[in-house]
């Protein structure tokens, strides 16, 4: 084979590993998304980013005293989940600290995904309702809340409940410091709502087939999202979807293919100079 047909063969080559690799992913779109992209230092209420919501982030939730928070740079990470953005750094608080945001959109039924990144700061179980914190649903009936219960004055675990702290369902997941947790919850919502929490799932791979599951709190119509806490935590990637995938998103391939494609145009040009 000449020189210049092995050349022909791995451009053709680098072309095919583009065309693959570059194919769509069949996901279905995403509802909500906020990465946290705002300024270093800054406090998230008021800040008006991210998609699928009507409005900024204000303080808000069920007795909240205050809406502490400071945009950290740098998002949590969870390989091989894709971040980008800042995270959001939340302080201990005697008070009940609650930041709300509510969706572009009003959702009474059907299955959505919700999942967040979460990670414990400070001292695990200090802080109003022994340091719980994570995010809870709002709706017009009742909420659900998932993230640390903070329920046992340790810290607790990762679990599904109402907001408040009823009809708690753990995780074997417990919090530890600077640990980030990944947590992905499926919310079935009829006239008898089921909520299914997965800790720490493979992103990018299959939905779990088993989960720790909620069948004792109908919230109705879900409008809005709820940071909610008494403990020192970080949260980072907060999505909503209608597929399991729209919320555990691996990296987009581009990088794979750029690396790809250079490492076969350099080995053609070496082919060419050695045979020139």
């Amino acid at each position: 084979m000449s020189p210049r047909e092995n050349v022909l063969k791995l451009s053709f080559l680098s072309s095919v590993i583009a065309a693959v690799v570059c194919a769509p992913s069949a996901r279905a779109a995403t509802i909500a998304y906020d990465d946290f992209a705002y300024s270093a230092g800054s406090s998230p209420v008021g800040q008006n980013g991210g998609q699928g919501f009507s409005g900024a982030w204000y303080q808000g939730g069920f007795n909240v005293g205050q809406s502490a928070g400071t945009v950290t740079s740098g998002p949590l990470t969870y390989p091989p989940l894709a971040t980008t953005g800042n995270e959001v750094t939340i302080p201990t608080s005697s008070l009940l600290n609650g930041i709300e945001r509510d969706l572009a959109s009003s959702i009474s039924s059907g299955t959505i995904y919700v999942s967040c990144l979460l990670r414990p700061e400070g001292t695990i179980g200090q802080g109003n309702g022994d340091g719980f914190f994570g995010v809870y649903l709002h709706g017009n009936q009742n909420e659900l809340f998932f993230g640390n219960s903070g329920a046992y004055g340790t810290g607790g675990c990762y679990a599904v409940e109402q907001r408040g702290g009823y009809y708690s369902v753990p995780s074997s997941n417990v919090p530890v410091l600077g640990q980030t947790e990944f947590l992905v919850l499926k919310a079935q919502l009829s006239s008898s709502d089921t909520f299914t929490l997965y800790a720490d799932p493979v992103p990018g791979a299959a939905e779990p087939s088993t989960g720790v599951v909620e069948q004792n709190v109908n919230i109705g119509t879900l409008s809005s999202l709820v940071i909610y806490s008494g403990g020192a935590f970080d949260i980072g990637e907060l999505r909503v979807g209608t597929t399991y995938a729209d919320v555990t998103p691996i990296p987009e391939p581009s990088t794979l293919v750029l690396l790809g494609i250079g490492a076969v145009s350099m080995m053609a040009y070496a082919w060419r100079r050695r045979r020139s």
